[in-house]
């Protein structure tokens, strides 16, 4: 495999993590997706905002979803260092969702609480991660339909 296979690979593993945890939470997507730019290889996994009856669980989750993805590329990435977007965006997620956590302190033991889930939960659900990040290998961009066909499909085999 080549460097720049490895690196597609890495980072469809890092999408395939936060699109099946959000499968798995129940957390509406609109798509995740690979893509080559001039800078390497980029990717998004694009959440969609909770309306009022899924809010109570798109809380409780959301975070875990957002660092799921260092977890998934252990493979290539063994210091689990993580997208720095991905951190931003868990922090963002802290801060609008949990005012009770109104100090650092409160704040970061949440986050580590929550880091720790997302390992635990991506361990669980490696196979399905797998099989995402191999189709998203294939098709670049995948739906949140598709992403559940692909699990369905992967959960009734052996």
């Amino acid at each position: 495999m080549t460097e720049e296979e490895q690196e597609k690979l890495r980072v469809a593993l890092h999408e395939a993590g936060h699109a099946v945890l959000a499968v798995k939470f129940d957390i509406r997507f609109s798509y995740s997706t690979i893509e080559d730019e001039r800078e390497g290889v980029k990717g998004v996994t694009l959440l969609q905002d909770p309306n009022s009856e899924e809010l109570a669980n798109f809380k409780s989750k959301a975070v875990i979803v957002a660092l799921a993805g260092k977890f998934s590329d252990k493979e290539f990435n063994p210091n689990k260092k993580g997208a720095k977007d991905d951190k931003d965006v868990a922090y963002d997620y802290i801060y609008r969702y949990f005012p009770e956590l109104d100090t650092d302190d409160k704040r970061m033991s949440y986050f580590d609480d929550c880091n720790n889930e997302a390992e635990k939960e991506v361990e669980k659900n490696m196979k399905y991660i797998k099989a995402i990040a191999a189709q998203l290998m294939i098709e670049i961009k995948l739906t949140e339909d598709k992403v559940k066909e692909i699990i369905e499909i992967t959960s009734s085999q052996k």
